[in-house]
C-alpha cells in the first residue's frame, strides 16, 4: 500500500522533487512520489490536471524520485493512469516533456520492479503536447517489468479549438540511458489523434539505453498526420541519428509483433513511418517476430524495418509486411519512397531461416518500392529459404520516374546475401515510367544467393529487369530460376550488366526465361560496355517477344560466358529473333554441346549475330538453327569486322525459303575449327565484300547441303578430307576478285545441282565431283583445278555430240 501523506508531507515532497529536476533543466509536478528506498506500493494511482502555459513543469501521475535511490522501489499497482492536459506553446513542448504516467527521475540509482499485469496509461490533449506513459531519465535506473504489464500512450485534441493539435510528440515508453526488461506478454499501444507535428512511438530507447523485451509482446502505434507537417510514427525506436557517440542495446524476445500504422495526409518532404527504426544500436529480435507497417495517408518515407549503424540478429521466421492502402475518404496513398528492409551506416543484420518479407503498394504511388535496400557499406544476410515479395498497383508520386525493386545493393562493401532457396518476386501493374527489377548492384556493391534461388519480375507496362548489375556485381548459386516479363512498348531483361567491374555470376543448371507481350523487346542476357555475365552448365536461356526483337543472348561491349551444355533460343512472332546477338566489341563464349535456336513468324530470324567488332564463340558440337515462316532466316550471320569462330562438330540450320546457314559481309569473319554440318533452304553459305570470309578449311568432316556463293570480294574457303564429307548444291562466284575455293580429298563428294563456278578447285584421292545428281546438262567453271585421283560424273548425250555436263 502507498503511504498515506498528511498535506505538508505532499507540499514537502513536491518541493523536493522540484529541486531534484533541476538536473532536467525544468520543474515537476506530480500526484504521487515515491521518494524511500525499498519502498512499496500496491494502491491504483489516477492523476488528472491541465498545465498551463509558462509553468516549465512536467506532469506526472507517479514519479520514482532520486531521494529513493540506493535499493529496490516495487510498483504493484494494478493500474497508473495520468490524465493531462498540456496548454504550452509549441516551443514549450517541442523542448520539454509535458507530461508522463510513471515517471523514473534523473539521478535515481538503484531497481525499480513493476509488478505482474500492472497498466501504465498516459492520456494526454491539447494543442501543443509531450509525453510518454513510463518515461526513463535516469541512466542509473534498473527498471524490471513482470508478465502481462501493458502500457498505453494516447493523445487527442478533440473539443479544443479545431481539434486538430499543432505538435505531438510521446511514446508509450520512453529510456533514455536506463536499463530496461521486461516479462512475457508485454502490451504496448500508441493511439493519437490528428495533429501537425507529430512524433509517436510505442517503445523509445535512447541516450545508450538498455532495453529487452520478452517472449510474446504486442505493440501497436497509430498516428494521424496533417499535410505538410513532419511526422514520425514508429512501433520500435532504438537511438536518434545524431547520437553516434551512443550505443544503444535492444532485445525483443520470440513470437512478438510489431504494428505501425499512419493515417491521413502528411509530409511528403519529412515524414517517416516504421515498424522498427535502430540507429547506433545493437539488437537482438527473437523467433517468428510479426511486423507490420500500413500506410493509408502521404508520407515521405516508409519502411518496415530500418537499420543505421545498427548490427545484430532476427530470429527464424521473421515475417515483415509493408503496405499501403486508400485512405478512408478514397483518397490514393503516396510516399516518395516505402521499403521492407532498408540497411545504411555499414549496418550488420542477420536473419534467421524463413523470413518473409513482403511490401504491397495498392493503388498507390511512390518513386522508389523496394523490398530490401542496402546502402554504405552494410550487411544483410538473409539465411535459408528467404522470401520477399513486391506488389505494385499505381503511378510514381507527381507522375515522375520511379524504381520498383526487389532488392537494391549500392556502394562498396554492401552486401545482401542469402542461403540456398531465396525467392525474390516483383510485380508491377501500372504506369511505363518505372523501371521494375529483381536484383540491382550498383557502385561496388554485390548480391549473393545460393542454390536454387528463384527469382520472379514483371511488369504490365514498364520495363521489367530480373537482375542489374552496373558497377556491382551479382551471384546465384546452381539451379537459380528466373523469370522476367514486360508489357507494352517497353522492355523485358532478365540479366543486365554495364560498365568495368560489373558482373552477374550463375551456377550450373540455370533457368533464365525472359517474355515480351504486345510491342515490348525481350532480352535474355545482356553484357554492355565492360559488363560480364557467366553462367555454368546446363543452362537455359530463352526470349520470347509478340511484335518486337528477341535477343537470347546479347553482348555490346561486355562478355557472356556460357558453360556447357546450353539452351539458347530466341522467338518472335512479327520482330526479329536472335539466338546469340554480339556488337560494338561485345563477346559471347559459349561452351561445347550448345542448342542455339532463333525462329521468327515473319521477320528475321538469325541464329547467332555479330556486328560492329562483335564476337560470338561457340564450343564443339553446337547445334545452331534459325527459321522464319514468311521471313528469312539466317543461322550464322558475321558483318562489319565482326568474328564467329564454331567449334568441331557443329551443326547450322537455317530452315525457309529465304534460309541462308552462315553468311559474311562488310569484313565479317567466320572460321570454323572442324567438322561442320551446313544447310540452308536458299544458301548454305553466303560471303559478300572485300575481306569478308567463311572459313571451312580445318581438317573434318564437312557435310554442306545449299547453294554457295562468293559476291563483291566476299571469300568462301572449305576443306572435304573424309570420305563421310558431301557438298550438295550449286557454287557461284558471282564477280571478279571475288573467291570460293573447294579442296576435296579421301573421297569427299560434291553432288552438284546447278551450274557451278569456283576459283580454285582441287581433288585428290577419290574426291568425286557428281554433276549426275540433276538430270539437267550443267556447267562447272573453275578458274584454277589442280589434283589427283579425282572423279568428275557427268551427264552426256551420245546423238547430239554436243549436249552434256561441261568442265
Amino acid at each position: 500500500m502507498m503511504k498515506r501523506r498528511s498535506k505538508r508531507q505532499l507540499e514537502t515532497a513536491l518541493l523536493l522533487a522540484v529541486a531534484a529536476m533541476s538536473n532536467w533543466g525544468y520543474g515537476e509536478a506530480a500526484s504521487s512520489v515515491i521518494d524511500q528506498k525499498d519502498q512499496v506500493i500496491a494502491d491504483n494511482v489516477d492523476a488528472t490536471a491541465t498545465n498551463p502555459a509558462g509553468s516549465n513543469t512536467t506532469l506526472a501521475a507517479l514519479t520514482v524520485s532520486s531521494a529513493a535511490s540506493g535499493g529496490t522501489v516495487k510498483i504493484n499497482s494494478p493500474s497508473i493512469t495520468g490524465t493531462f492536459t498540456s496548454e504550452w506553446t509549441l516551443t514549450e513542448a517541442d523542448q520539454q516533456t509535458a507530461a508522463l504516467g510513471l515517471r523514473i527521475q534523473n539521478g535515481y540509482t538503484g531497481t525499480v520492479e513493476i509488478g505482474t499485469g500492472t497498466q501504465i496509461t498516459l492520456n494526454g490533449q491539447g494543442n501543443n503536447f509531450s509525453g510518454s506513459a513510463l518515461g526513463i531519465q535516469s541512466s542509473t535506473a534498473q527498471v524490471q517489468l513482470g508478465d502481462g504489464v501493458g502500457l498505453t500512450y494516447t493523445y487527442s485534441n478533440q473539443g479544443i479549438g479545431t481539434g486538430n493539435g499543432n505538435l505531438q510528440n510521446g511514446s508509450a515508453l520512453y529510456n533514455a540511458g536506463g536499463t530496461v526488461s521486461t516479462g512475457e506478454k508485454l502490451t504496448v499501444r500508441a493511439d493519437t489523434g490528428v495533429a501537425g507535428d507529430t512524433n509517436t512511438v510505442g517503445l523509445f530507447n535512447t541516450r545508450g539505453g538498455s532495453l529487452a523485451v520478452g517472449n510474446q509482446a504486442d505493440i501497436q502505434v497509430r498516428g494521424m498526420v496533417m499535410q505538410d507537417k513532419s511526422e514520425i510514427v514508429y512501433g520500435i525506436q532504438s537511438g536518434k541519428a545524431d547520437e553516434q557517440n551512443q550505443r544503444n542495446t535492444l532485445k525483443l524476445g520470440k513470437d512478438s509483433q510489431v504494428k505501425a500504422e499512419m493515417d491521413r495526409t502528411g509530409s511528403t518532404s519529412k515524414g517517416s513511418l516504421s515498424a522498427i527504426q535502430l540507429w547506433h544500436s545493437d539488437f537482438e529480435l527473437g523467433e517468428n517476430l510479426q511486423t507490420e507497417t500500413l500506410l493509408k495517408g502521404w508520407t515521405n518515407t516508409v519502411s518496415g524495418l530500418g537499420f543505421h549503424d545498427a548490427k545484430g540478429t532476427i530470429g527464424a521466421g521473421l515475417h515483415n509486411q509493408v503496405e499501403t492502402k486508400t485512405m478512408e475518404n478514397g483518397t490514393a496513398s503516396y510516399e516518395i519512397s516505402l521499403v521492407g528492409i532498408k540497411l545504411d551506416q555499414k549496418s550488420q543484420v542477420t536473419l534467421g531461416d524463413g523470413s518473409q518479407n513482403q511490401v504491397t503498394v495498392g493503388a498507390n504511388g511512390s518513386s522508389l518500392v523496394a523490398g530490401m535496400q542496402i546502402l554504405d557499406g552494410s550487411v544483410l544476410n538473409l539465411g535459408s529459404g528467404s522470401r520477399t515479395e513486391v506488389s505494385v498497383q499505381g503511378t510514381p508520386w507527381k507522375g515522375n520516374s520511379g524504381l520498383v525493386i526487389g532488392a537494391d545493393v549500392q556502394d562498396e562493401g554492401s552486401l545482401l546475401k542469402g542461403g540456398d532457396g531465396t525467392t525474390i518476386s516483383v510485380a508491377h501493374d501500372a504506369d511505363n515510367k518505372v523501371e521494375v527489377k529483381g536484383l540491382s548492384a550498383q557502385n561496388k556493391g554485390s548480391i549473393q544467393l545460393g542454390a536454387h534461388t528463384t527469382l520472379q519480375v514483371s511488369s504490365a507496362q514498364a520495363s521489367a529487369q530480373g537482375i542489374s548489375a552496373v558497377g556491382g556485381t551479382v551471384e546465384l548459386g546452381n539451379q537459380a530460376f528466373l523469370t522476367a516479363t514486360a508489357g507494352e512498348s517497353a522492355v523485358a531483361e532478365g540479366i543486365f550488366t554495364q560498365q568495368e567491374g560489373s558482373k552477374a555470376t550463375l551456377g550450373d543448371g540455370a533457368q533464365v526465361k525472359v517474355t515480351a507481350k504486345e510491342g515490348a523487346m525481350a532480352i535474355g542476357v545482356y553484357a554492355d560496355k565492360s559488363g560480364e555475365n557467366q553462367i555454368g552448365t546446363g543452362a537455359v536461356l530463352t526470349a520470347a517477344s509478340e511484335a518486337d526483337s528477341s535477343m537470347a543472348l546479347a553482348a555490346t561491349g561486355g562478355t557472356n560466358r556460357i558453360g556447357d551444355s546450353a539452351r539458347i533460343q530466341a522467338s518472335s512472332q512479327s520482330g526479329t529473333a536472335y539466338g546469340t546477338y554480339g556488337k560494338s566489341e561485345g563477346t559471347n563464349q559459349i561452351g561445347d554441346s550448345a542448342q542455339i535456336q532463333a525462329s521468327s513468324q515473319s521477320s528475321y530470324a538469325y541464329g547467332t549475330y555479330s556486328d560492329v567488332g562483335g564476337e560470338n564463340v561457340l564450343g564443339k558440337g553446337a547445334v545452331v538453327s534459325a527459321s522464319s515462316e514468311t521471313g528469312a532466316a539466317t543461322g550464322i550471320f558475321t558483318s562489319t569486322d565482326s568474328h564467329t569462330l564454331a567449334g568441331d562438330g557443329i551443326t547450322v540450320t537455317a530452315a525457309g525459303s529465304k534460309g541462308i546457314g552462315v553468311y559474311s559481309e562488310h569484313q565479317g569473319v567466320a572460321n570454323f575449327l572442324g567438322a561442320a554440318r551446313i544447310s540452308g533452304g536458299r544458301y548454305s553459305l553466303v560471303s559478300l565484300d572485300t575481306g569478308s570470309l567463311i572459313d571451312l578449311a580445318a581438317d573434318g568432316t564437312k557435310i554442306i547441303d545449299g547453294n554457295m556463293m562468293a559476291r563483291y570480294g566476299g571469300a568462301v574457303d572449305v576443306r572435304m578430307n573424309t570420305g563421310d564429307s558431301r557438298f550438295t548444291g550449286a557454287s557461284l562466284v558471282a564477280d571478279p576478285g571475288s573467291e570460293l575455293n573447294l579442296d576435296m580429298s579421301n573421297g569427299a563428294q560434291w553432288n552438284m545441282t546447278g551450274g557451278s563456278s569456283v576459283t580454285n578447285l582441287t581433288l585428290n584421292s577419290g574426291a568425286v565431283v557428281n554433276m549426275t545428281a540433276n538430270p539437267d546438262y550443267q556447267q562447272l567453271t573453275a578458274e584454277n583445278f589442280s589434283g589427283n585421283d579425282g572423279t568428275f560424273y557427268m551427264k552426256t548425250d551420245l546423238d547430239s555430240q554436243t549436249d552434256g555436263d561441261k568442265v
